[in-house]
């Protein structure tokens, strides 16, 4: 008999190997979380709170840019590590900390939709967190 509760595991990190929009490995690796999981959870409530809050203060905001800012929440928190191998994106690349700050720089860069758009398939994509942890998925930092 199998526990289905055990059967996805949301918080743990999955790698995404990113490639070329021709489809070339380009030999960074970025691991995410499920955007179910808690910690994108978290971030999606403390959006949803600032939205409500600046709504009671009589700002509004359009809906497209409401749904805009939640999947820029999504994939920025959906980040766990990273690896850039030997390649490099504006300042980020070997060694870059994988802050805050450098997952916004990734997600707001406007060169960087095909790589924004491997992240998000990553991290929607629940069969990547069922089963084990895949053999070569490093342990990053549960900080965000």
């Amino acid at each position: 008999m199998v526990d289905l509760s055990k059967l996805v595991e949301y918080d743990r990190a999955h790698p995404v190997k990113i490639h070329t929009p021709n489809g070339d490995d380009v030999g960074i690796t970025i691991y995410v979380v499920s955007q179910d999981s808690k910690r994108v959870v978290d971030a999606l409530r403390e959006n949803q709170a600032e939205v409500w809050s600046k709504e009671a203060a009589g700002e509004e905001k359009r809906f497209v840019d409401v749904v805009a800012d939640r999947s820029r929440a999504i994939l920025i928190h959906s980040i766990d590590s990273w690896d850039w191998g030997e390649q490099t994106f504006g300042h980020l690349g070997e060694g870059a900390e994988c802050s805050v700050e450098n997952r916004e720089f990734l997600i707001d860069h406007p060169n960087a939709a095909w790589i924004r758009d491997q992240i998000a398939e990553g991290c929607a994509t629940l069969a990547n967190f069922t089963g084990g942890s895949p053999k070569n998925a490093r342990r990053g930092s549960k900080r965000t």
